[in-house]
């Protein structure tokens, strides 16, 4: 059986700022072709906080269990890794979008319009950065110390007297 490969931060920021500056541009067409960038709504910043508190707990509980020496149910344990996993993904993503629309609206901010974009944008990217941050921490949580006694865990060199 493979152990499922950690979701590394470089991969995370990278999905950021592509996504980011996808949407930028994608945003920017849009505007001139007449379109106006879609305000986010306060709920958003709502939900991807409550799932990012949602994430962290679940990864916590899991790191409780490991410190603790308690049976872990390994089927719930990789459902808390790979939904760490999906968060980072999917809050990289929402930031991404976030992001892009914060570029967008700073050129306009005299308007009273664009600057309800920009700051509802704001938390949105802050709350979403916060859910990938959260799916990282589930995912570092999850992870299992090495056995003491599995010889592929000890560092190189002679072998140890007993």
């Amino acid at each position: 059986m493979n152990p499922i490969r950690p979701l590394r931060i470089r991969v995370v920021a990278l999905i950021f700022l592509l996504s980011a500056a996808g949407f930028t541009i994608g945003l920017r067409l849009l505007e001139r072709h007449g379109t106006d960038p879609v305000r986010l709504s306060g709920a958003v910043v709502v939900v991807l906080l409550l799932a990012a508190v949602a994430v962290a707990a679940l990864g916590l509980r899991i790191r409780r269990w490991i410190r603790r020496g308690e049976h872990i149910d390994p089927i719930g344990a990789t459902r808390t890794l790979v939904l760490g996993q999906a968060a980072g993904i999917a809050g990289a993503l929402q930031a991404g979008y976030c992001a892009g629309q914060v570029l967008v609206s700073i050129p306009r901010l005299p308007a009273p319009e664009p600057q309800l974009v920009l700051v509802t944008a704001a938390a949105a990217l802050v709350a979403a950065l916060a859910l990938a941050g959260a799916g990282l921490l589930a995912q570092w949580c999850c992870r299992i110390p090495p056995d003491d006694d599995d010889p592929e865990n000890r560092p190189p060199g002679p072998p140890r007297a007993a």
